[in-house]
C-alpha cells in the first residue's frame, strides 16, 4: 500500500523527539512493506526556533517532503494559509516523480486542509489520527468538517476517543500510538540497586505536564523515611517555578532537573531507575508510560484521559486526583512488579506488531 503520511509534527535534527510516535509509525509501516512518504509544512515559531537553537527554515528533517517555515504565534490564519500553499506545492512536486498515494494519513485535525484539498482534486482517500489534547476543550468547526470527510477517525486512548465520538457526534477508533518497545528493553545488568530508590518524570516543564506534583510526592516519601531521588527530564517555561520548589522543601540532594533529553539519554536515564511518575493534568495518550514499561519500570500516573488505556494493576497504579497521587507513591514502594510481565504486557499492546494489525483493519474500512 502506498500511504501518505502528513505530520503535525515531526523530529529533526536538532529534536530527534519531536513527534517520535509519528515516527515510529511510519517505520513500522515500511517494515512491513508498505511504501510511505511523509509530507508537510511544519510551523516554526520564533521561540520555537530559539529553544532548539536552530534558526534554519526549509528541510530539516531525514524526510525529504517534510519542510518547516517561519510562523508567527498568535496569527493562525496566516500560518494556515502559508502550511497549506506549501503541502500543496510539497504534493504537486511528489507527483511529478512518484505515483498517487492510495491513502493519506493525517496526524491532527490542526494540518488536515492538506488532506481535504487531496481529496477533492486527486479522489485520494485519508484517515485521521487525532493526538492533540486541545480536543478536551471546546468543539472546532474546522475539525468537524475534517472528521465528517475522513474514511475513518482514530483516537489515541479510549477516553479521548469516547470524548471525541460524543462532541463531534463522528465514530472514533482507538489505535494507539506505537512505541519502539525494543529499543527500551534493558537487561538486568545496568539497573541501579540498593537502599535508595530512584524516580524518573520526564516531560516538558509546563503547568499541564503538572511536574511540582512529582515534586511534592517524593518530598512526602523523605518524610516518612524512605530513601529516594526524583530525576526530571525536560524543558520548558516552568523550570524556574519547579528550582524555586525545590530549594523551598529543600530537596536540593534529592530532586535533579536534567533539561532536555535525547532519545538515548532517556533510554539510559530509564535503565538506570526504579519507578517511573506520570504526575500529567491531562494525556491524550502518554508514550513516556510505554517507553518506561518497556524498560520494565513500574509506573504511577495520575489519572489524565491517556493514562487509563495504558496503566494496569500488573504494571503500576493510577491515582485519582493529587492527593491519592501523594498517598499512592508509598504503595508503590511496598508492590512487587515483575519487570519481565511489564514487558509482556507493553510488547502485547504497543509494540509495532500489536498496533501494526489494529491499524491496517482501520486502512482497509
Amino acid at each position: 500500500m502506498k500511504v501518505l503520511i502528513i505530520p503535525y509534527n515531526y523530529p529533526t535534527i536538532n529534536n530527534s523527539q519531536k513527534a517520535i510516535f509519528i515516527a515510529d509509525q511510519v517505520s513500522m509501516l515500511r517494515e512491513q512493506g508498505n511504501d510511505v512518504t511523509v509530507l508537510g509544512a511544519i510551523p516554526k515559531t520564533a521561540s520555537e526556533a530559539i529553544k532548539s537553537r536552530c534558526f534554519r527554515f526549509g528541510r530539516l528533517s531525514e524526510e525529504k517532503d517534510v519542510v518547516s517555515f517561519p510562523a508567527i504565534r498568535g496569527m493562525d490564519r496566516l500560518n494556515n494559509t502559508l502550511q497549506l500553499a506549501i503541502g500543496k506545492k510539497l504534493f504537486q512536486q511528489f507527483l511529478l516523480h512518484n505515483p498517487k498515494p492510495n491513502l493519506v494519513h493525517v496526524h491532527n485535525a490542526s494540518c488536515g486542509a492538506l488532506a481535504l484539498w487531496i481529496k477533492k482534486n486527486y479522489d485520494i482517500p485519508f484517515v485521521v489520527t487525532e493526538h492533540s489534547s486541545l480536543k478536551w476543550k471546546k468543539l472546532c468547526e474546522k475539525s468537524l468538517i475534517l472528521y465528517k470527510e475522513s474514511k475513518a477517525n482514530i483516537a489515541v486512548s479510549n477516553a479521548f476517543g469516547m470524548h471525541l465520538s460524543l462532541k463531534y457526534k463522528q465514530i472514533f477508533h482507538y489505535v494507539p500510538n506505537v512505541v519502539d518497545i525494543n529499543f527500551f528493553k534493558k537487561a538486568d545488568s545496568g539497573r541501579i540497586t540498593g537502599a535508595c530508590k530512584t524516580f524518573v518524570s520526564i516531560g516538558n516543564l509546563t503547568v499541564n505536564k503538572n511536574h511540582q506534583l512529582a515534586i511534592r510526592s517524593v518530598k512526602s516519601l523523605l518524610e516518612k523515611g524512605y530513601e529516594v531521588k526524583l530525576f526530571i527530564g525536560g524543558a520548558g517555561p516552568e523550570e524556574q517555578q519547579l528550582k524555586k520548589l525545590i530549594k523551598s522543601l529543600n530537596l536540593q540532594k534529592d530532586v535533579f532537573l536534567l533539561g532536555q533529553l535525547s532519545r538515548l539519554q532517556i533510554k539510559d536515564l530509564l535503565n538506570r531507575s526504579d519507578y517511573f511518575l506520570l504526575p500529567s493534568k491531562k494525556e491524550t495518550f502518554g508514550v513516556v508510560l510505554i517507553e518506561a514499561m518497556a524498560a520494565g519500570l513500574p509506573v504511577l500516573a495520575l489519572k489524565n484521559g491517556g493514562s487509563e488505556s495504558i496503566v494496569t494493576p500488573e504494571v503500576g497504579l493510577l491515582a485519582e486526583n493529587e492527593q491519592f497521587f501523594i498517598e499512592k507513591i508509598s504503595l508503590l514502594l511496598k508492590m512487587d512488579f515483575q519487570k519481565n510481565a511489564i514487558f509482556e504486557y507493553v510488547y502485547s499492546k504497543f509494540s509495532q506488531c500489536a498496533v501494526m494489525k489494529t491499524l491496517l483493519k482501520i486502512y482497509k474500512i
